[in-house]
């Protein structure tokens, strides 16, 4: 695909998307069927079954980790206040995405808070969407008190 056609796309006023994540994977199929090199139904099939694949692939991890929870529930060791801080700074370290995994454990601890009534003339407001924009201006870990 020319990066003429890629630039046309991009700024068509009738095209708003905005794409992330593998954009030019995307742009390829659409030039693709433009062009009649792939059958739109076909390719619209096989995207779907690897939607499927994954989402499959999504439910047995879930389960997996339910099964992990109870078993750790059902432990007799003690669940010392060391031990869950070490998890959780643990999984902020080794994940991808450690600056939402903060956000949510902070989150966390603020609705504990509130269960507890620290905050008698407001409420925690529900956490949003994690945007690429949130990353760039620091807004990382806000907690809004309404």
């Amino acid at each position: 695909m020319s990066e003429l056609h890629l630039r046309v796309f991009r700024d068509s006023p009738v095209y708003k998307a905005n794409l992330r994540g593998a954009r030019r994977e995307w742009l390829t199929i659409v030039e693709a069927i433009e062009t009649n090199e792939i059958h739109p139904e076909v390719a619209l099939q096989y995207l779907l079954s690897q939607l499927l694949n994954q989402a499959k692939v999504f439910r047995d991890l879930a389960s997996q980790t339910l099964e992990n929870i109870k078993k750790f529930l059902a432990s007799p060791e003690p669940v010392t206040q060391k031990f869950i801080t070490e998890i959780i700074l643990r999984h902020i370290n080794e994940s991808d995405y450690a600056s939402r995994i903060m956000e949510i454990a902070m989150h966390s601890l603020f609705q504990a808070m509130q269960e507890y009534q620290v905050f008698p003339d407001g409420a925690l407001k529900p956490l949003s969407q994690m945007r690429s924009a949130n990353k760039k201006h620091g807004n990382i870990g806000d907690i809004d008190i309404l």
